[in-house]
């Protein structure tokens, strides 16, 4: 991982369990709603969790919120804002999908080539989804596919969430 990109990326995959709280009261306020949905797959179950989270959270940059040019928030502290920038988002629906059971990759990486960018990969027997809560984005892409061709994102390094 380039430290040019995110110095923070080293010290988040090494504390990375501590920014999942499945338990956190906010996140567990998000599994019951997207439990009370009954979402028929995990397509649906994505954008009901991207849905949640556009409701209580407006994007803004880290510099906006918490006046720092980068910080990963995790749900405790996302409980007294009603904004997040992608990585706090991407912490706040992995925390869900933790919640739920759901196995999932964190993925640092680029959008558009140049942006640096967190994001979610869920798969399933069919799919892989690209799940970025912060666009709100759920791209469904065949495992028989190269997964990010005619994709704006690049992945650099995964973390697995299970």
């Amino acid at each position: 991982m380039s430290t040019e990109f995110a110095p923070h990326a080293t010290r988040f995959t090494e504390d990375f369990y501590l920014l999942i709280q499945p338990n956190n009261p906010l996140v567990q306020e998000v599994v019951k709603e997207v439990v009370v949905e009954e979402p028929n797959d995990v397509a649906d179950l994505l954008v009901s969790i991207a849905r949640a989270i556009s409701v209580r959270f407006q994007y803004d940059t880290d510099l906006n919120i918490w006046g720092v040019v980068e910080h990963w928030a995790p749900p405790d502290e996302l409980m007294y804002s009603d904004r997040a920038d992608c990585d706090d988002m991407c912490l706040f629906a992995s925390s869900v999908l933790f919640a739920l059971g759901i196995p999932h990759n964190l993925v640092i990486g680029w959008y558009d080539g140049s942006i640096g960018h967190v994001w979610l990969e869920v798969s399933d027997d069919r799919y892989l989804y690209i799940f970025d809560p912060a666009g709100p984005v759920v791209r469904l892409i065949p495992h028989e596919t190269d997964y990010y061709a005619d994709s704006p994102y690049t992945p650099i390094e995964r973390v697995l969430v299970t």
